[in-house]
């Protein structure tokens, strides 16, 4: 098609940069992300990914807000369906900061913070970077707040009071 580089943002798996001939250049939408997160007044924040999947991230995530990380195990038994997971750590007594890198369903996400509330947390937010239903996938949640990027747009009439948007736009 004559494309001489890719630019993208926050990729699901690093793997697929190898299925293209031309430099990819994979972006992070995390900083501005993070920036959010910080504001957010958690006491005694934990980051938990929903599934071992996200580790590397959810490491990173933690490093940058100096706290520690615990993970949610899942099964998915199909694209719409996924087993309760088993928590690996404790979050009692915790703010609850779950991350992952894309929400559509709200499934995982929904799993994580069940998992996390019967397990003790204080309170739960989420930040993902790419949000393509996150309008109403997480409305009924017991998620206090997600923060997303507008990588993917949101209308106004979309927008519900517990999503916060992040602009990426300095970025790209």
């Amino acid at each position: 098609a004559g494309a001489t580089q890719i630019v993208t943002l926050d990729l699901h798996a690093e793997q697929i940069e190898g299925f293209f001939d031309i430099p990819v250049e994979n972006l992070s939408g995390w900083p501005f992300l993070l920036a959010q997160v910080k504001k957010l007044q958690m006491e005694r924040p934990l980051v938990v990914v929903p599934d071992v999947g996200r580790l590397r991230l959810g490491r990173c995530v933690a490093a940058a807000l100096e706290t520690e990380l615990r993970v949610v195990e899942k099964r998915r038994i199909d694209g719409k369906q996924i087993e309760n997971g088993k928590l690996v750590g404790e979050v009692k007594g915790h703010d609850v900061l779950l991350v992952d890198d894309i929400c559509s369903t709200g499934a995982t996400l929904k799993m994580a913070a069940k998992v996390c509330l019967a397990a003790g947390a204080k309170r739960l937010f989420a930040a993902v970077v790419h949000g393509p239903l996150l309008a109403d996938a997480l409305e009924e949640s017991a998620i206090e707040k997600v923060i997303t990027t507008n990588s993917i747009p949101f209308s106004s009439r979309k927008r519900r009071k517990k999503i916060e948007v992040v602009s990426v736009h300095p970025l790209l």
